[in-house]
């Protein structure tokens, strides 16, 4: 005859077998199904989100070019001739004033 632990152990063996397995395979199919479903939250609520903001935009009138292309401020205008004012080949007209005072005479 069997000792007396055997049945018992067997037992909470058999369970705990049968949990793993269940959970091995109730796991990952739920963690799929909730990823699947908060992608999908996620994607109404992008679209909802998107639809406030073109609704928003055509009762201020903005078009979509206008908002995408900001206005630049007077300073930030300036700043991009500056910069852009050294690589152009043409004189402006602070290097033709001065390009005359320079040169000597022949």
């Amino acid at each position: 005859m069997a000792p007396s632990w055997v049945i018992p152990v067997a037992c909470l063996s058999a369970i705990c077998g049968v949990a793993f397995v269940f959970i091995w395979w109730w796991f990952p199919r739920m963690w799929k199904r909730g990823t699947q479903q908060e992608m999908e939250l996620l994607a109404r609520e992008r679209a909802e989100r998107e639809r406030y903001m073109q609704q928003r935009n055509l009762e201020a009138g903005i078009t979509p070019q206008e908002k995408e292309a900001p206005v630049a401020s007077a300073q930030e205008k300036e700043a991009a001739d500056v910069l852009t004012q050294g690589k152009d080949s043409s004189p402006t007209s602070a290097q033709e004033k001065q390009a005359p005072a320079a040169s000597s005479p022949e």
